[in-house]
């Protein structure tokens, strides 16, 4: 049975606050696989990511309706339309998924979703980490540090700024 086609479904919620956004990304294979994406930030920001596997869409579905749930009653509420993409062969998948998430999302999740998918390259996802004592899973979400792309795009900014201003003859002359 052939995984394709693979269907993204994604909603975007921001807090009444302003400053906050959360994310929901569940992609679905053909043959039932999904995987649950959840991302969560300051506004404007990649943020932190947390993937979740499941081998049917019931159980996919009811984890992406608690966290649903669970964000509508804490003061989110959706902005736009939910977003629907379909990848109808592996060269459409990152397009639907999208560049930096698929970047995230590690080889054994892709896998999971397709497993003639060539991952060669990729790295993986984080392993989930225990407790020793209590034995629960702990939050191992991943973060982005952006300080060094702002820093880099800051210094691209002003050296466009320095050369708009060395070929304007009147800059200086009032």
């Amino acid at each position: 049975m052939s995984v394709y086609p693979i269907k993204v479904h994604s909603i975007s919620l921001d807090h009444r606050g302003g400053t906050k956004s959360y994310h929901l990304m569940m992609i679905r294979a053909a043959n039932g696989n999904t995987v649950v994406v959840y991302r969560w930030g300051k506004t404007g920001v990649f943020g932190e990511v947390k993937i979740e596997t499941y081998d049917g869409p019931i159980k996919a579905q009811k984890g992406w309706d608690k966290k649903e749930r669970e964000k509508t009653n804490n003061g989110y509420s959706q902005t736009g339309p939910a977003v629907e993409k379909t990848a109808n062969d592996a060269s459409e998948l990152m397009a639907a998924i999208g560049r930096n998430m698929f970047a995230k999302l590690g080889a054994s999740n892709v896998k999971h979703l397709d497993p003639s998918f060539d991952t060669n390259g990729m790295r993986e996802a984080d392993d989930p980490q225990y407790d020793e004592e209590t034995g629960k899973k702990l939050d191992t979400a991943r973060r982005m540090d952006l300080a060094a792309l702002l820093e880099e795009q800051k210094l691209k900014e002003a050296a466009e700024i320095a050369a708009a201003y060395e070929v304007n003859d009147l800059y200086g002359r009032f």
